[in-house]
């Protein structure tokens, strides 16, 4: 596994963004009646799975599970105080079964529309604390909750955008003199342009990890990946194939 960063322009997210749109629309007949919801997120995991079967055959029948961190707090109601600060983090799986073959000819939409529909079944109040339930028994017996065939593709997301680092991370207090004149400068005084998360050691257990860092103040987005050399060596065409049509 090789672990690195890719850059996502704002425009060429915005690209994405209106592809899956059309998708979405297309499949849903294109009348006049709104088509179904999907979010950034929804849309960015997607793409990101499709980089990360770009080094397997696209006709192969491999299952996927796709696993998407989701926050607890924010699907449990009326356990967690809104007016507390919670330190740690609270996360539990939301699963995607898919297969190569749909991911990689199914159209960006549609896919997303399936990582949609997943996630708003799976995240009810009443099957986000049975998931609770679950993982809590299974972690008293030193195990873990998982999703899938014993032949799946493994595939962990996690998407820090809401956590909105590129905002809420402040250090203009501590800022004497900026080396730029503010017409001139990306970021607000002691606002991030970039943040980094990896781990201290290496771990050969991880495979296929897709973390979403976030948008930068320009609309960019930041994603971290650990994928095979095979997948990283068409990454750059995809990317070139994406810049190319905006």
């Amino acid at each position: 596994m090789e672990n690195r960063t890719i850059f996502l322009p704002r425009k060429a997210a915005e690209k994405l963004m209106e592809q899956a749109a059309r998708d979405v629309k297309a499949s849903s007949g294109g009348g006049t009646s709104p088509a179904p919801f999907i979010s950034e997120g929804d849309i960015l995991t997607t793409w990101c799975s499709k980089l990360a079967c770009l080094g397997l055959s696209p006709k192969s029948n491999r299952p996927v599970s796709m696993i998407n961190t989701v926050d607890v707090r924010s699907r449990i109601k009326n356990v967690f105080d809104p007016a507390a600060a919670y330190v740690q983090n609270l996360v539990f799986p939301c699963w995607v079964l898919s297969s190569v073959r749909e991911i990689v000819s199914k159209p960006l939409g549609n896919l997303a529309l399936v990582v949609r529909t997943a996630l708003e079944s799976q995240m009810t109040d009443g099957q986000a604390r049975a998931i609770v339930r679950e993982q809590r028994a299974r972690a008293a017996s030193g195990s873990h909750l998982m999703v899938g065939t014993p032949s799946s593709l493994l595939m962990p997301f996690s998407n820090w955008s809401k956590a909105k680092f590129f905002d809420v991370v402040d250090f203009a207090p501590a800022v004497v003199k900026s080396p730029k004149p503010v017409q001139e400068r990306l970021n607000a005084a002691g606002r991030p342009v970039y943040h980094h998360a990896a781990g201290l050691t290496p771990n050969p257990m991880l495979r296929n990890v897709l973390n979403i860092l976030g948008k930068d103040p320009q609309g960019n987005y930041w994603i971290n990946a650990l994928l095979p050399p095979r997948a990283w060596a068409k990454v750059p065409g995809e990317l070139r194939s994406l810049s190319s049509e905006l």
